[in-house]
Formats: structure tokens, sequence, C-alpha cells
């Protein structure tokens, strides 16, 4: 093998042009043209001549820069002018590399990935004493094989015969292609495809085009961290194209466009039956638009058999200060209750107090503006057909939002304090809302004064109205009166101030300080806790709850409210190290133990104006004299999670305790208030596990409500302690790869809290409702458990199952069940599903849904996920 000599400057320029590349880097020669050089390049073949300027290679013709390559049988190389001809077998490569510490399951997942080469350089310890692989990755960038190739390496201008090419996770083959100085690649009788089959002529699918026009990416940075394998960077048009499955012609198209982030073409489709949606089909596919400001675009198209057509878009514009986003979506609904109610649309609309309409629609505008490194905007605006629209194709998002909120609000940070001015207006006439028309609010951190003095305020001057919910029909129940609407003018201003110190072991937060707050209006007559609550308990969309309600008696009588506060925290640290305790399974590098008992005392004398006579907002409108102590002790058990030199203190499990004792008496309630626990273990990212517990240690509640199941009672199935107020218990455990178990466990008894409120001091509460409305309307109790698991037939098997049994209504409320199958370049999965309710006449509904889910392999950004979600459009 002789040794190929000719200049530098020739194979750069042609390399760092072309960006087209091979599958396998040339094996290294010691005799090779690097070292005559002094360059990282490597060129060898078995014979050599030269003809005037003409370099003549032949056999085995290899040559390599860096991280670049080729491969061919024949190479003929003009030194003055740079150009290049090579013939047979002619192969391009990039490849990328990154070295990085490994475990022995994630390098045999590497190993087996087809496109990745990895070579072991070593292995390294861990700080939590773990032994792991060093090893170096490979991966294929981009790709080009082919007969022949002419042009000059200098321009970039080159013409190829039979041209085949990887650009990421895309194939594409063509009878010829044609590269012009500008990167632009023109072919001609093109195939693309994302299967790998291709190489072989046996793809699964294909998108045939007469003509191809394939755009280089603006970035051309071939570093492997900035790398997404998820895109393609080149984008694409091309004309003329048919749609092939299994080599069977299936639809045809002018023109198609592949923008520069997206995948190829190709729509996220869903399809499947529903007992409300009748058969359906979903199909959605997302563009991108504009590279500045970053725009993209998802359009949605979904047919269901028993609802209509529905359309939709998604518009996302980014730019580096601000985040825009446009949701429509809306269709003409045949049967606005569900197929499963269509035989009944009369009667619910004559019995239900909020009607569906049959034209549904939702229309969301959002933004997100940092304006100045100080000043920020935030806004949503978002205006519904009626209350079920979410919950009847959004579902995964009406779980999270059920009451989505419009507003605008700007914020300003000054050095010491925060304002901000917000606008919260009702758009939909069929939620209860708090406007704040608008509110104005000056925001003071703790912060030192003078020496060891430290204050904290909140000012803010709104105008409120409550809105009730407009009902479309009125109460059929007592005194047929619904919640009447009411409005003031509110300025609040909180001053607390702190002296902090310590004696010896024990630290002391001293407190005081008042609150003044002015109402424009107030109430002639008293409405007391439990009149209020009639308010909120009938305020049901579904149904018609019992109760008197007893409004607000509006007067423009302006009043001035003020309260005093007095208080002491009291709390000290207890701790011990253990610097050697290591343990790789649970991720041990070190352990502490971190005790931290505290007592709270707080003490609000009865305000200047009863709260009976103030029209009710939030919070702040039902302060009440407060005369207790809580008493509390947390525990955190800590370690160490990082490399040598960048530690980080982790908690590897938290557990507070807390109750509350009251001296001074309060109807229906004992001095021993609730006793809470609250649990965080969280070891390793695959297990965790938390639990919320409120006892009623001061047994004020009866607890013996009974379940009550459509015509009779049922006693207290499940759980019926007569000393838990709530229990909350969730785990969720991976076993190994693809195995992974999650359950939960939810209880509540029908329970009032007293309220235990602090103007200046923060207390942990595990119920997230109002201090002064602690507790629930109603026992519920419900048990879930799922796992996904591989099924051993192969390793392209998967599956996941879920379960949700309610006690209370006595039998499972939902199950569901998904099977995916990972082909060649496609994964499929089959879900099926089946909840149970009882219709208006207490019969029970059984609701039946299946759907199949198609994803290509090759794109990780639409993968199939073991736990599918029904939703229109699928929207993010």
């Amino acid at each position: 093998m002789r040794k190929i000599i000719f200049t530098t400057a020739v194979l750069l320029s042609a390399f760092a042009s072309f960006q087209l590349y091979s599958a396998e880097a040339p094996a290294k020669n010691p005799l090779s043209l690097s070292k005559a050089l002094e360059e990282d390049i490597d060129a060898n073949a078995d014979s050599l001549a030269f003809v005037g300027s003409n370099v003549i290679a032949k056999g085995k013709v290899r040559i390599g820069y860096k991280d670049f390559a080729v491969e061919c049988d024949e190479a003929i190389v003009n030194i003055s002018s740079k150009d290049i001809e090579a013939v047979g077998n002619v192969v391009f490569i990039k490849r990328l590399q990154e070295t990085s510490n490994v475990t022995l399951e994630e390098f045999y997942e590497l190993w087996k990935a087809p496109d990745k080469k990895v070579k072991i350089e070593g292995y390294v310890m861990t700080p939590l004493g773990e032994q792991k692989l060093r090893v170096t990755v490979s991966v294929n960038q981009m790709t080009y094989k082919g007969h022949k190739i002419v042009g000059n390496m200098s321009t970039g201008a080159i013409e190829f015969k039979d041209f085949k090419c990887k650009a990421d996770n895309y194939y594409c083959s063509a009878d010829s292609a044609t590269r012009s100085p500008d990167g632009i690649i023109v072919a001609k009788s093109v195939r693309l495809t994302t299967c790998e089959y291709m190489e072989d002529d046996h793809e699964h699918y294909s998108v045939n085009a007469g003509t191809a026009k394939i755009f280089p990416p603006a970035n051309t940075s071939a570093d492997l961290f900035k790398y997404n394998p998820d895109l393609g960077d080149n984008s694409i048009w091309a004309y003329n194209c048919t749609m092939e499955l299994g080599g069977v012609p299936v639809f045809w198209l002018p023109l198609m466009y592949k923008p520069p982030d997206e995948s190829l073409h190709l729509f996220q489709v869903k399809g499947g039956k529903d007992s409300d949606w009748g058969y359906f089909l979903l199909v959605s596919k997302k563009f991108h638009l504009l590279d500045y400001p970053d725009t993209s675009s998802k359009f949605m198209l979904d047919f269901y058999s028993e609802r209509g057509v529905a359309i939709g878009n998604e518009t996302i514009i980014k730019t580096e200060e601000s985040s825009t986003e446009l949701f429509v979506y809306g269709l003409h609904d045949m049967h606005p209750y569900g197929a499963s109610n269509k035989d009944e649309e009369d009667v619910l609309n004559d019995t239900r107090r909020l009607t569906v309409p049959k034209n549904r629609y939702d229309l969301r505008l959002s933004n997100v503006t940092h304006i100045t490194p100080r000043l920020d905007f935030r806004g949503k605006i978002e205006k519904m057909s009626d209350i079920n629209f979410t919950k009847d194709f959004f579902n995964d998002r009406y779980l999270t939002d059920p009451q989505p909120i419009t507003f605008a609000s700007l914020e300003y940070q000054f050095d010491r304090f925060s304002t901000s001015l917000l606008v919260r207006p009702r758009i939909n006439n069929f939620n209860t809302e708090v406007e704040r028309l608008p509110e104005f609010r000056v925001d003071i951190p703790r912060q030192e004064l003078w020496k060891n003095i430290y204050y904290q305020g909140e000012n803010s001057i709104d105008y409120f109205r409550m809105k009730w919910r407009h009902y479309d029909n009125d109460r059929i129940t007592p005194n047929y009166e619904d919640p009447a609407n009411y409005s003031t003018v509110r300025m609040d201003s909180l001053h607390m101030f702190y002296y902090p110190f310590s004696l010896d072991w024990l630290n002391l937060i001293p407190r005081a300080g008042f609150r003044m707050t002015f109402y424009s209006t107030n109430s002639k007559d008293e409405i007391d806790t439990d009149q209020l609550g009639t308010m909120f308990y009938v305020d049901s969309p579904d149904g018609n709850p019992t109760g008197d309600v007893v409004n607000y008696d509006q007067r423009t009588n302006a009043k001035l409210r003020f309260i005093g506060e007095t208080g002491l925290e009291a709390n000290t640290k207890i701790y011990r190290s253990w610097q050697n305790v290591k343990n790789a399974f649970w991720q041990l590098d070190g352990l502490r133990h971190v005790m931290v008992p505290y007592a709270n005392y707080t003490f609000i004398p009865k305000p200047t104006l009863d709260r009976d006579k103030i029209l009710y907002f939030d919070d702040i409108d039902r302060i009440d004299k407060q005369n207790f102590v809580r008493l509390g002790l947390k525990n955190r058990l800590q370690t160490r999670r990082g490399n040598y030199g960048s530690e980080k203190i982790y908690d590897w499990i938290t557990l507070e305790n807390y109750i509350d004792y009251h001296f001074v008496k309060e109807s229906g309630f004992k001095n021993l208030g609730d006793f809470g626990t609250i649990l965080k273990f969280t070891p390793t990212d695959k297990l965790t596990l938390s639990s919320l517990l409120l006892i009623d240690a001061g047994q004020s509640n009866d607890h013996d409500t009974e379940a009550y199941r459509w015509d009779r009672y049922a006693g207290r199935p499940g759980t019926s302690n007569k000393w838990i107020n709530k229990w909350e218990s969730n785990i969720t455990y991976e076993i190994m790869k693809d195995l992974k178990l999650r359950a939960s466990y939810i209880y509540q008894d029908l329970y009032n809290s007293r309220s235990a409120y602090s103007m200046g001091s923060t207390l942990t509460e595990i119920t997230s409702t109002s201090g002064f409305f602690s507790g629930s309307t109603g026992r519920n109790q419900t048990f879930n458990i799922g796992m996904d698991f591989p099924i051993p037939i192969d390793e392209k098997t998967f599956g996941s199952f879920d379960f949700y049994y309610d006690f209370e209504a006595g039998y499972m409320r939902e199950m569901k069940a998904c099977i995916i199958r990972k082909l060649h370049c496609w994964e499929a999965a089959l879900e099926v599903g089946q909840t149970i309710d009882r219709d208006y006449y207490g019969s029970k509904q059984y609701k039946k849904s299946v759907m199949l889910t198609m994803a290509l392999t090759a794109l990780p950004s639409v993968k199939i996920k073991q736990k599918q979600g029904m939703g229109g459009g699928d929207s993010d």
C-alpha cells in the first residue's frame, strides 16, 4: 500500500464543503499523510500515480480528516484546480463523538443501538462508590453513498450519480443529484423515508418525488452536545409526491415541505372508538414557520362520528424575551352531552342548570414578555363555549386546570420591593370568579431596617367584584334563590416587625404588627360562616344542591378595620453526621440527620369590624381573633449528590409533624386542633413515596357520614376510623427498565378544621383551601394501582394497566389497559378502557373506549408512551 501525497488544502476544503459522510471511520496508517503534513489527516490507497497536476489513486482509497472520511475505489484530484472525480462505492461520512460515564445497563443500551459505535476508555469511581465505564460514543450525523461524483472542492459544486444519503434520522435516494456552492442539493427521481431498510431497497414506507430540494441548516455546528436526534437539520421541498406503504401508492400530493426542525411530513394520528365520541380519528401536523421569531404552528383536524368534525390550531411564537401562544379549536357538536346521553338530551337541557350548546369552541391567547430586566408582563385570555368543553375534548388539561382564568399583569422589581398591576376579569359567565378591576400591589419582603430589626409589608388597592355563575335554569330547591353578585373597593395595608435573637442553642423570633383595611361597601345584615358556606355549596354546575341562600345586603357605608398581631416563634436545630456512609443502591454519599423542633404562638385580638358584615373575597376579609400555639417537629435525612468538587446537599427523606392548641373556645370545635404529618421519601430517581395524614386529635368531628349509593346508605366502606380527617399516599417505583409500579390511595372524610391563621408567619398546611374554610363537604375514597411492564414475547412488546376503585360508589370507576408493539420503524399502541358512572336516573353508565396510535420509532419526539391519553387534537 502506497501513501497518497497532495496538499492539505484540497482535502480540508473538500470535506468542509461536502458535509456528506459515511458509516465507518478509516483505520489509521502509521505512515499516513498526517505525519508528513503535520495535520490530523489519514490517507492511503493500494496504488497511486501522478500525471501532470493530477493525482490518481486506486484500490481501497481511504481519506480521513478529523471527523470527516471518504472511501472509494478510484479517485482523481487536480491539485491546481481542485477538481475531483471519485468512482466506485463512494462513501462520505461525518461522525460526532462524546465521552461520558455510564453504567453497565446504559452501556448495553448504547451497544445495542445500530447507529452508534462505543469504545471503552476505562472506568471511574463515583462519590457514591459506584463503578462506571468511561466510554466514547460515535454517532453518524450524515452519510452519502453513490457510484460516482464529479465536482470542485474549492467551490463545493458537486454532481452525484446514484445518490444516497442519510441525514440524521432520514434516508434519501435519487438517480442523480447536484450540489450548488451554497449547499443546496437538487435531486431527481427521489425516495425519502426514515426506514433504514432503504439501504436494502426494502423500506416499509417512502415518499417518492420527481424533484426534491434539500436545504442545509443555518447552523452547521458539529458539536455533539448541540446535536438533537429528534429533529432533522435540513429542510426539504419535494414536488410531484406519492406516499407509498410497502411499495403500494397510497395518496398523491403536488408538493411537500419538511421544515428544518420537524418530522418528514409525518402526521400524528390517533384513532379508535369511544362511548361519547363514537368512532374517532385525530390528526395533527406541526410546521416550523419562521426562524426568527421562532414560530411553529400545529394544525388539527379531528373526526368524531357521534360529535362532528373539529378543526384547530396551536401557534407558538418565541423570542429571547417573550413567548406567545395562540390556541383555537371548535366544532358543531351533534350530541353535546355525549353519544351515551344522546337519548336524554331534552331532559338534560330542561334539568341541568348549565346547558351545553351545539357550537362549541375554545379560544386562548397567552403571553409572557420580559420587557426589561426588571419589568415583566404576563397575560392570558381564554374564551370557551361552555363549562364542559375541556372535560369533553381535552380531559388531561381539564384535570390540571378545570377553570382557566383570564388576566393581565405588569410586575416591576425594585431593589428592596416589588410592584404589580393586575387586571382579572371574568370572560366566561358559567364560572364563578372574583374579578380584580384592577389590583395594584406593593410587596416588601422581609429585610433589615435597623440593627436586628426586620420589616415585612404588603399594600394593595383593589376594585373587587364577586361574579357568581350565570345559570340557564333556575333552582328547584328551597327558597329558589342563587347567590347574588356584590362588589367593593378595598385598600389593605399590612406592616410586620421582627426582632430575631438567640439564647445559646435557642432561636427566638418575636413579631408584632398591624393591618388596616378600608372597604367602600359593606353588608347591613350579618352573613356567618355557615351561610357563606351555603352560597358556595349551592353554586354547583351539576345537580340542585339543597340549602337556603342568604345574600349580602349591600350598603355604601365605608368602613375602616384595624387588626393587630403579636407572636413568638422559637426553634432550635439538632443534627448529627455520618461521613463514611456510602451505598450505591440508595445513592448515599454520607448521611446527616437534621431535627428542628419549633413552637409558634399567634395572638390576634378581635378586629374592630365584625367579619360577618364584610363582603367576602379572600381570607383577608374573614380574619377573626386567634389565640393558639403550633408545636411542630421537622426531620430531614440528607446526603450529597454530584461529582467531586460540585456536590450538593440533597434531602433524602423529610418528615414534618405539627399540632395546634387553641386557648379560646369556639362553637363546634375543641381546643386541641388537628395533628398533621407530611412525609416525602425520594431516595433515588426510581423511587418516590409521599404521604399526607391529618388526624382529628381534638375529636371535633363526628366521623359518622355514610356512603350514599344513589338510593341507599352503604355504611362506611374502606377506612372508617374515627380519628382520620384526610389521608393521601402515593408511590412510584421503577423496579427495572420498562417495569414500573405506581399506586395511590386518597381518603377524605366529612370534616371541618379550626382556622390557624397568622398575618406575619408562614404555617404549614395540609389542606390547600382557605384558612377559614378548611375541610371537606363529603366523603371521598379512591384507590389506584397501575403498572408498566415488558411482555415476555420479545424485547419489542410492552404493556400497561391502570385500575381506579371508588370505595364510596362501590365499583371500579375506571379501567384501562394498553399494549405497545415496536415494529422495525413503527410503534403501535392499542388501548382499551372503561369508565362507570351514574346517569340522571341513577342507573350505571358504562362508557367504553378503544384507541389505536401509530408513531415512527425513528422520531423520539413522537414516541408512544405506555400511558396514553384521550384528547381531541392531541393538544400539548
